[in-house]
């Protein structure tokens, strides 16, 4: 059984159950929409939220055939920043799947179901260059605003 067969309600009482109760204000919008930004201050849940959304759509539905069925791209700041908070901090994917795991010499967390999930930064120019590659289905941007290369990551992971 996989997530992708319970309802948003059972989903929900998952997450009580867990003890990760999402406030109105972490939770994705409702309906189809293309960029999720969230605007908050420090200690507003915004990693909590963003991992907690990884974390369900890697086991929802498939967006790619094949093995992989979601290919998610984490970026931060610095490669840095997105391994230890996006990843591996209190509030990172792997606080809120523990069945996923993070493979350092590639920078990929990857998920029982064959999902897979590749850290970036935003720091220097080969930040930028690490943006070819694969597409992918889901972008987590975290802390846009520190990100010192945006213009150019920005544009390398539109493609």
């Amino acid at each position: 059984m996989t997530l992708s067969t319970f309802t948003p309600d059972q989903l929900r009482a998952i997450d009580q159950a867990l003890g990760w109760v999402p406030e109105r204000h972490q939770m994705a919008p409702a309906g189809d929409w293309t960029y999720w930004l969230f605007v908050a201050g420090r200690g507003a849940g915004k990693t909590d939220a963003g991992a907690h959304y990884v974390t369900n759509h890697v086991n929802g539905p498939a967006c790619l055939d094949g093995p992989v069925p979601h290919r998610v791209a984490i970026a931060a700041p610095t490669l840095g920043d997105a391994r230890m908070t996006c990843v591996k901090g209190d509030s990172g994917i792997l606080g809120h799947d523990p069945a996923a795991r993070f493979v350092l010499m590639d920078g990929e967390v990857v998920w029982p179901n064959g999902s897979t999930g590749r850290i970036f930064g935003s720091y220097t120019p080969e930040d930028v260059e690490r943006w070819r590659g694969p597409q992918h289905c889901l972008v987590w941007a975290d802390e846009l605003a520190a990100w010192r290369y945006l213009d150019e990551c920005w544009d390398m992971m539109r493609l």
